[in-house]
């Protein structure tokens, strides 16, 4: 038999391609915006309005490798201030804010203290050009025995320019200098001694007040503290959406918190949970009305006024009916 074979040259099989046209089909992706990275689970982050720079901070940290990576917010897009990131020795959360006498964002963590057999709190101080340890002196606040992720909120009193500690067992104050001093011995009467899972604390530019919150284990309910350099005062919490165990309203699943708390120049301290939004005037709550494209509701999300942009600004948190993935959600 015979077999009989067409050659063809190249440019005869070129003459027989076809053109392939693609049309877009539905709006154009919009430009990827670069986003901080999320924080390990155990690291937490921190973000507050920086006075100096005039954008909110973002500090985080996404590894074992420490805490203080800086990201800055002007409005638009997030810029990375640097990488640098110092490991506080410890257990818990990182919490921190703004501290004007200092000029730049500082960060506590609890630790134990080999020498006093007890845990304190670490300090560093972040600013743009990077991040150092402080050294702090005098009667260091004590965070509660016991494995906890929260044995201490901090915060910022801007009446008297001092740094302020709340745990279980007192208040301390921390003065420009870097020495703690103890003011307030507190017991199961002033303060719940269950903490669970987070806490915070927000300077009411309305009110001038320091006013810290926790989250209570024991009826997984939100409590409000107010300081004034001399007496811790319990916040009323009516107007809020109550059941008979108090704020079970604010949660996520059985024990979750999902309130994000932050300072506003006008409504004072402000509450969102998802679609809901509240302000507290010093004696009540009352209702805010909430935006058509409101965020999930979050754990451990944080929430920052920034007032060049008069903007309220929602930072990552563990999402309300999500399938898993990474410790926490970029938003």
């Amino acid at each position: 038999s015979s077999v009989t074979r067409t050659t063809r040259t190249t440019g005869e099989y070129r003459s027989r391609m076809t053109t392939i046209d693609w049309t877009r089909v539905g709006p154009e992706r919009p430009p990827r915006i670069e986003l901080p990275p999320v924080p390990m689970r155990l690291n937490g982050y921190i973000m507050d309005f920086d006075e100096t720079l005039g954008e909110i901070v973002f500090l985080t940290g996404a590894g074992y490798e420490g805490f203080g990576e800086s990201w800055s917010w002007n409005g638009t897009r997030w810029k990375q201030q640097h990488a640098q990131k110092i490991n506080l020795e410890g257990e818990g959360y990182h919490y921190g804010y703004y501290d004007p006498s200092r000029q730049g964002m500082v960060a506590f963590r609890f630790g134990y203290h080999n020498e006093s057999e007890t845990h304190r709190p670490r300090m560093m101080l972040v600013t743009a050009k990077g991040n150092r340890r402080v050294e702090t002196s005098g009667d260091h606040p004590v965070g509660h025995e016991g494995y906890n992720d929260v044995r201490g909120a901090f915060g910022y009193d801007r009446s008297r320019d001092v740094g302020v500690c709340l745990t279980m067992g007192g208040v301390w104050e921390l003065d420009a200098a870097g020495a703690w001093t103890r003011h307030a011995a507190l017991t199961a009467k002033e303060i719940s001694q269950k903490w669970k899972d987070d806490c915070g604390s927000v300077w009411d530019p309305v009110r001038e007040k320091l006013v810290f919150w926790i989250y209570e284990s024991d009826e997984y309910t939100h409590e409000f503290y107010e300081w004034d350099g001399a007496t811790l005062s319990k916040l009323p919490v009516k107007g809020l959406p109550l059941d008979k165990k108090g704020l079970r309203e604010f949660h996520i699943g059985l024990f979750n918190p999902s309130a994000n708390i932050a300072a506003h120049p006008e409504h004072g301290m402000v509450l969102l949970d998802g679609t809901h939004f509240w302000r507290f005037d010093g004696k009540r709550w009352s209702s805010l009305p909430g935006a058509t494209k409101m965020p999930p509701r979050l754990q451990k999300g944080r929430l920052a006024y920034d007032p060049n942009r008069d903007v309220l600004l929602l930072g990552p948190g563990y999402h309300e009916g999500d399938g898993g993935g990474r410790d926490m959600q970029q938003v």
